[in-house]
């Protein structure tokens, strides 16, 4: 089973057969669309904005940008320095794919969705 977002769905059938396409992507597809810096909040409301991650471990910012656990890297690499402050501008994907290569890790999306960042 894949998780993540449908995005197209064609189906249709004939006296030959029947077909169905399913368009998609994982479900950290979105943090390529999703600003560095805004702290993931599931209520729904306007979330806060923080943009200096100094002193802190890779899983942890993840878990502060996306649903915990959903984006991480293996193994856990920083604490971080001055290379850890957002630009709003940026994408999360972005930001983090950042810090990753520090490491040497590079993106790996997972079939159940998950993002990994590990060294290949």
């Amino acid at each position: 089973m894949l998780l993540g977002y449908i995005e197209k769905l064609v189906y249709g059938y004939s006296d030959d057969g029947r077909m169905i396409e399913i368009q998609g992507r994982g479900a950290t597809g979105v943090s390529v669309e999703w600003s560095a810096g805004a702290l993931y909040d599931p209520s729904g409301k306007e979330p806060e904005i923080m943009t200096e991650f100094r002193g802190m471990k890779f899983n942890q910012i993840a878990d502060l940008l996306y649903i915990p656990g959903g984006i991480f890297a293996r193994p856990n690499i920083g604490p971080f320095g001055d290379e850890a402050v957002a630009d709003p501008k940026q994408s999360l994907f972005d930001f983090l794919q950042s810090l990753a290569a520090t490491a040497g890790l590079w993106a790996v999306p997972r079939p159940n969705g998950l993002l990994e960042f590990k060294k290949l």
